[in-house]
């Protein structure tokens, strides 16, 4: 839905509270959108840095934070979207509706995206980050719809990263060399992907593993994210409470928690490997850390002390993370459509897709490098920047 806005342009989870807005919010989710779109389009990938690329199996790069960093901001907006609704005294019934509504939006925009780039919905794959997300918005925004706060949904992230590990070391597989329930092709999410996309495929013709024989967005691995929406949602509650009077002991729990979170998910780590294609209970902790101490930095540079206000560099990475921020699904949307339209021949003639066409003729002259391969991708977020300004500009947020 297209709506416009009074004020200052802002997201579309309308993350407020009375006249003060959380701009550190909207910073990280924006910034964390832009990292996505240039992750996701380098100019080369046989030539692209190794932060930007994701581990191929366990480990932990740049690019391995990004999606659940935009998890955890989209469990932040929870509390606010759904809290002020709340003690407005709004039916509970149309705010599940609208929770509903909005899961399966994202669930079927993220089909119809697969379809779009595969041609057709024959041996499509189902899975995707879009129905990733909108499976898990359904759960947390849920949980939070039906009453549960600090405690219980503390106690619930807990349960999700255990009963996970519980799960994959119960089903192991025999491995040449690490553990063996962390099998890439034998461990249980593997195995539960292939029943189940196999049964999906015998009906509709649908249902092929991104990986072949798994799958990074599969249906076990929504236990684990589960549990880092659910730390967006905490970190929510409690900025949303203190922040009228206590900023400090926002900080203070950000800094704490994450800290926390970070140092239990690196000894964790010692025998549950990071691992986002598994997307591993250690791996959780260390990015729901990562998410809190990098939202902490923000809130204390961009809300209290409002730092950007007197640093260039700082009002524009501001400026940029708040664009980006307003629309987030759009901005990725955009930048997938684009990617598919670029994945085109362009002409009967064209030998190259046109995107590799438009990288050779930019830096066909000098030879092949990562940097190359970098300036490619900026200029490929500095593109999918324009329309976001545009929304932005003329206030008008798109709400799915």
């Amino acid at each position: 839905m297209r709506e416009r806005y009074r004020g200052a342009p802002s997201p579309s989870d309308g993350i407020a509270l009375g006249r003060a807005r959380v701009e550190s919010l909207d910073v990280l989710r924006g910034l964390t959108i832009a990292l996505m779109i240039l992750v996701n389009n380098p100019g080369d990938w046989a030539h692209t840095f190794w932060p930007l690329l994701h581990a191929h199996w366990n480990g932990l790069t740049l690019a391995d934070l990004v999606f659940p960093s935009f998890l955890f901001i989209m469990g932040c907006a929870i509390p606010f979207a759904l809290g002020r609704r709340l003690e407005k005294g709004e039916r509970r019934w149309r705010l599940w509706r609208e929770i509903a509504q909005r899961s399966v939006a994202l669930v079927l925009l993220g089909i119809g995206l697969n379809a779009l780039g595969h041609g057709g919905f024959q041996d499509l794959r189902v899975y995707g980050v879009l129905q990733h997300l909108g499976v898990c918005y359904a759960f947390g925004a849920g949980l939070y719809l039906a009453g549960l706060r600090l405690r219980g949904l503390s106690v619930a992230a807990v349960l999700l990263v255990l009963v996970y590990y519980l799960l994959l070391l119960a089903f192991p597989e025999a491995a040449a060399g690490g553990p063996a329930f962390m099998n890439p092709h034998g461990n249980l999410a593997a195995r539960l992907d292939r029943l189940a996309m196999g049964a999906l495929h015998d009906l509709t013709g649908m249902g092929v593993l991104y990986e072949g024989d798994r799958d990074p967005e599969g249906l076990l691995t929504l236990v684990p994210s589960g549990a880092t929406l659910l730390l967006g949602i905490l970190s929510g509650i409690i900025i949303r409470q203190d922040q009228r009077e206590h900023p400090r002991r926002i900080l203070g729990f950000l800094r704490l928690t994450g800290g926390g979170l970070l140092v239990t998910g690196l000894v964790w780590s010692l025998i549950f490997p990071l691992n986002k294609n598994l997307w591993t209970s250690s791996y959780v902790l260390v990015c729901g850390g990562l998410d809190m101490l990098a939202l902490s930095w923000l809130y204390d540079w961009v809300d209290v002390r409002q730092t950007q206000r007197g640093n260039t560099a700082l009002r524009g990475m501001v400026r940029v993370g708040v664009v980006f921020g307003a629309n987030p699904i759009v901005a990725y949307l955009f930048s997938e459509i684009l990617a598919i339209v670029l994945g085109w021949h362009w002409s009967a003639a064209a030998t190259l897709p046109a995107g590799s066409s438009l990288y050779e003729n930019l830096f066909g002259p000098a030879p092949a490098s990562d940097g190359a391969s970098l300036i490619y991708a900026v200029a490929y977020v500095a593109v999918c920047f324009i329309p976001s300004y545009w929304l932005w500009h003329r206030k008008i947020v798109i709400r799915l």
